[in-house]
């Protein structure tokens, strides 16, 4: 399959348990997936047709998925015409490599070009002795699998060939074969050596002859070394090895072990991995930014620098938590939250705000996650709201700082109720300090003004006492009263009195709620007169919360 950023990709399902006849779903017709929801169906069109993708055997990139999928459909298909004879030479040479797939590609295709038979038309034009020569040095090389215990060590009998000493002049060389001056000329009709002519030419012209190419082309080779060989190894090591299929490792004898030579050359490549910093999912996962750090530092620096001007031992000394240098902020712990059921985080808000239509959003969608744009086109979708400019900046604020929303990705989120599994993280709560009370500077002012000398500070006493005074003025205790019956309030106030005819209107309406406006209007409406020229003085004299109580009995106020 093809690659996403060079890294495999895993598709989702392509059919879903649980539907039911009459459901819709969304089929996504490069890879056959299954979704749920419209949203879900959207994002993965968006990412396939994204220029992010790649040719698992060519290593093209910059394709989307569709043109990712029809070129590894060409190169299957140009894999059909792979030479048969060349199967068992290519696995050996793959089988137990340490070679990145390149290396490996272009070693094979030297290894299958027929150079001996090419440059021997060349060697002949340019000397005996030079040709010897070169064959001696070509020969010499060894084959760059020659190392594996899959592929034999060649050279050697080349060159014990080059070796042999050369026959002397006028003598038949071995094999029967006359020297060629003895052969006398060359009839006009005879046929040519193939390759002396050209060879002929290019001796003439110093050109180089053209390099032979081998009977496959190197996509071919490539492509076939991914089909059917893979790469294992350790986990964060820099090396692997390449294993073949194991149906090819039976047919052509390959050993499935790898030895020990190789593991040990696997182990050695085994680098530390590099250490991540550990953030549960959910609320409290902001990493530590790097200007954390550098005020960090600067109070540091600010406190060193106190230290060091202040006099050992001196009053100019302090500490280094008393300097102005600001302090880094610090967190406070985290605690884990349970998630609470789906009717109680319905309960929990009321209809029509932000944070109910977000959660009617995600129980239609559930238990797949939304970003903040899905959930308003989502919520627009279903009829639910439309959202204004600022209700939409509202939502991520609602989403990151609700316990009741869980973040499953990067920016994605659901309700936590969904995902019970899944650990949520809020801010331990923090006992409050009570304030010191402000009695020492009232004392310190009192006895100041006794002695007839200001203290210092007196103005900011005086006024600490005087807000002091005006809390504990402001700070009545609340008792809970008892509601009276209906017949004890209209009771209480004379007829024709304010307090008389708004118990009348709120008692026409009730249990229903009026503003000051709405009793007007209604009194207005009974012909209950002499409140239109009172309005003001209604509020005040509204006894709407006495006649509710009166007609809930078992409700305080």
């Amino acid at each position: 399959m093809p690659l996403l950023n060079r890294r495999p990709y895993s598709f989702g399902a392509t059919q879903l348990d649980g539907l039911d006849p009459e459901q819709e779903v969304w089929v996504v017709k490069a890879t056959g997936e299954v979704c749920r929801s419209y949203e879900a169906y959207m994002q993965k069109i968006k990412l396939y047709d994204q220029p992010m993708w790649s040719c698992k055997y060519s290593g093209k990139g910059g394709l989307t998925l569709e043109e990712a999928q029809a070129a590894e459909h060409k190169a299957l298909t140009a894999l059909k015409a792979f030479p048969k004879e060349l199967e068992e030479q290519v696995c050996r040479a793959v089988h137990h490599s340490l070679l990145r797939v390149d290396e490996l590609v272009g070693g094979i295709y030297d290894s299958l070009r027929p150079a001996a038979a090419a440059e021997e038309p060349a060697a002949a034009a340019t000397g005996a002795a030079d040709g010897e020569q070169q064959a001696v040095v070509q020969q010499d090389s060894p084959s760059p699998f020659g190392s594996k215990e899959n592929e034999p060590q060649q050279g050697a009998p080349a060159v014990a060939a080059a070796e042999k000493p050369a026959a002397p002049a006028g003598e038949p060389a071995e094999g029967g074969a006359e020297p060629e001056a003895a052969a006398g000329p060359e009839p006009a009709t005879a046929k040519k050596p193939e390759g002396g002519a050209a060879a002929g030419e290019a001796a003439k012209s110093g050109k180089k002859p053209k390099t032979p190419k081998a009977p496959v082309s190197r996509p071919a080779l490539r492509t076939y070394i991914i089909e059917n060989a893979e790469q294992q190894g350790p986990e964060h090591a820099t090396k692997q090895v390449w294993m073949v299929r194991p149906e090819l490792r039976e047919r052509y004898d390959l050993p499935a072990e790898v030895p020990a030579d190789i593991q040990e050359k696997l182990a050695a490549s085994v680098k530390a991995p590099k250490k991540k910093l550990d953030a549960p999912k959910g609320l409290g996962t902001k990493l530590p930014a790097k200007k954390d750090g550098k005020k960090a530092a600067a109070a540091a620096t600010d406190a060193g620098s106190h230290l060091a001007s202040a006099s050992p031992g001196g009053s100019k000394a302090v500490a280094a938590g008393e300097t102005g240098g600001k302090q880094p902020n610090e967190k406070g712990p985290m605690v884990a939250v349970q998630a609470k059921p789906l009717e109680e985080v319905e309960k929990q808000y009321k209809e029509g705000t932000v944070k109910r239509v977000i959660v009617e959003v995600l129980k239609a969608v559930q238990p797949e996650a939304l970003t903040a744009q899905g959930i308003v086109d989502k919520a627009k979708e279903m009829g639910l709201r439309e959202f204004e400019e600022k209700e939409k900046a509202r939502i991520p604020n609602a989403l990151t700082s609700d316990p009741n929303f869980l973040r499953i990705s990067k920016g994605a989120y659901s309700l936590h109720c969904f995902h019970p599994d899944k650990e949520q993280l809020v801010k331990a709560p923090q006992p409050k300090e009570p304030k010191e009370p402000k009695k020492a500077a009232a004392a310190a002012a009192a006895a100041a003004a006794a002695a007839g000398t200001p203290a210092p500070g007196a103005a900011d006493a005086d006024q600490g006492v005087a807000s002091t005074a005006k809390k504990e003025k402001e700070a009545v205790p609340m008792v809970a009263v008892q509601a009276k019956t209906l017949e004890e309030v209209e009771k209480q106030y004379k007829e024709g009195a304010i307090k008389h005819a708004i118990v009348a209107v709120l008692k026409a309406v009730q249990p229903e709620a009026l503003t000051t406006q709405g009793i007007v209007d209604k009194a207005k409406e009974l012909s209950i007169e002499g409140l239109e020229e009172k309005q003001k003085t209604i509020l005040q004299a509204s006894p709407t919360a006495k006649l509710q109580a009166a007609s809930q009995p078992g409700a305080q106020g």
